[in-house]
């Protein structure tokens, strides 16, 4: 039997932890590009999970039967906006975090993005993480 000890060797502290948990300290930290990077990273997860059940209920496949579907963030926001998933509001918003992410990502060290506008943000990420997780849970109890 593996000890907790040796659990505790084999899986790193933020695989133990939530997403939210992992992001939250991540940018508690300093490391802002981590943070928004996997913040960005779980909302396309869970908008191809969204898209992946709706479709599925759709098609009346049975649960056995998912295949979770792997499109990039933009293009999942535009699917599940045409399908009318979420509103033209939200899709804005997933697209104005989409370049702010992109901004952080790539171009961090050609711009100096100040710490007041990364926190608002990331927090406005946080609130459209937690919009994509309820838009979830709807789609969810559906199927």
């Amino acid at each position: 039997m593996v000890t907790q000890r040796e659990l505790d060797d084999i899986f790193p502290t933020a695989f133990k932890t939530t997403i939210d948990d992992h992001v939250n300290e991540a940018f508690k930290r300093g490391w802002y590009t981590e943070a928004i990077i996997i913040l960005h990273a779980n909302m396309e997860f869970f908008m191809n999970l969204i898209f992946t059940i709706y479709t599925n209920v759709k098609l009346k496949k049975s649960t056995t039967e998912l295949k979770l579907t792997s499109f990039r963030y933009i293009t999942i926001a535009e699917i599940l906006f045409h399908l009318d998933l979420i509103d033209k509001r939200l899709f804005s918003d997933l697209k104005k975090f989409n370049i702010m992410r992109n901004k952080v990502a790539h171009e961090m060290f050609r711009f100096k993005l100040k710490e007041g506008k990364i926190k608002s943000n990331f927090e406005f990420g946080k609130n459209l993480d937690g919009k994509i997780l309820d838009i979830f849970f709807e789609v969810y109890e559906i199927h």
